[in-house]
Parts: structure tokens; sequence; C-alpha cells
């Protein structure tokens, strides 16, 4: 079981609201004793690990209280430049909150582990479905079976762009632009961005 110290919420976010429908794509042991995060007070259990990478890894958990559902993403500390990629991606989303095709962030917490380990988490807004998912379901071969509708090109081209445009207008380079760093957000319909680990202010990369 993991406990954490007490979190801190983002100036600009609201706290996450009741989702059950939010889908499950790898779902946790059930033979084995729930993992958790006290969050703001209350114990979230992870659901499934949603993604791995080399300095951190991405949870989805949900609380007890009205099926809430949220994304973690925890900094390994144990990991070179794991301390480093969350201060700087905590600094960025702090910066941008606020805008509509930008991943919310809910807030920050620092999670202890039944050996003592300290590590970073970024409390996110929980997305959906990615623009890689998108491309590769439905394949055959490796190749689609059938061409993605122009309204979800036109919608992905659209939002992507405004999001950068606001970027780019706060001074920011988001630097790791790829299918798998935008998801769509069923609750707000449309496409986000996510994953700015890498993102720099303009002149300073």
């Amino acid at each position: 079981m993991a406990h954490c110290g007490p979190a801190e919420p983002s100036a600009k976010a609201q706290a996450p609201r009741p989702d059950s429908n939010k889908p499950v794509q790898g779902s946790v042991d059930q033979g084995m004793k729930p993992v958790l995060f006290e969050i703001f007070g209350e114990l979230w259990t992870v659901q499934s690990r949603l993604g791995q990478g080399v300095s951190a890894s991405v949870y989805q958990v949900s609380s007890g209280r009205a099926s809430t559902t949220a994304a973690v993403k925890e900094f390994q500390a144990d990991t070179q430049g794991g301390d480093y990629g969350y201060h700087k991606e905590r600094s960025v989303l702090e910066d941008i909150q606020g805008h509509k095709n930008i991943v919310t962030l809910y807030g920050v917490f620092t999670n202890h582990s039944c050996m003592g380990v300290a590590t970073r988490c970024l409390l996110l807004e929980l997305l959906d479905v990615s623009v890689s998912d998108l491309l590769t379901s439905g394949t055959q071969g490796g190749r689609p079976q059938q061409g993605h509708s122009m309204w979800l090109v036109q919608h992905c081209a659209r939002d992507i762009m405004e999001a950068l445009a606001f970027l780019h207008k706060e001074g920011y380079v988001h630097a790791d632009l790829k299918p798998r760093n935008i998801l769509w957000s069923a609750d707000d319909e449309c496409f986000k961005l996510i994953d700015f680990g890498l993102s720099f202010k303009e002149g300073n990369q």
C-alpha cells in the first residue's frame, strides 16, 4: 500500500469530475492487494497503468466517492532525470492551464511507498483514446481497413493548431508532438495535448 503527503491543488484547475465510463486499458491483477495513492486526504485506487516511460509512469486512478476518475503521472525518484522532469513538466503545465485543448492539471503531491521511497506525482485530467490508437484501430496487416472520416481529421487538426497557437503565444514549444500525445476528451468533445516533459520556453532550448 502506498501513502503520500498532502497534495497541492493547482490554482487554475477544478476538482476531477465523476466519471464511471472511462475505459480501463489494462486492469490491475485482482489477486494482488490494491495499490493506493492518498490524494487530497482521500485514498484513490490504481485501476490500470496507462503508460510507462524512462522516468515516469501514468496510472488511471479512482476514488470511492462518486466514482471519480483521474490520471496520476508518477516520476521515479531513482531514475536519472526523474526529479528534473517532474519540476519541468509541472512548471510548464501550471503556466499554460485554462485552454480547452491542453490537459488539465488538478494538483501535485508526493507519494511515499511502503519501502520509504518518495516519488513526485502530477494529478491530471483522465482522457480517452489517443490519435495513435485511432490510427491503429481496425487495422489488418498494419493497414487501416477504412479511412478516417474527414470530420475527425479536420477536428483533430483544428484542435491541435489551436493548442499550438496558444503555446506559442505563451512562449512555449511542445517539442514532442506525435499521435500518442494527442488524446480525445469525450467529456469536452475535443482533442487535447499531453506530455510536456520536453517542452521549453522559446530561446531556452
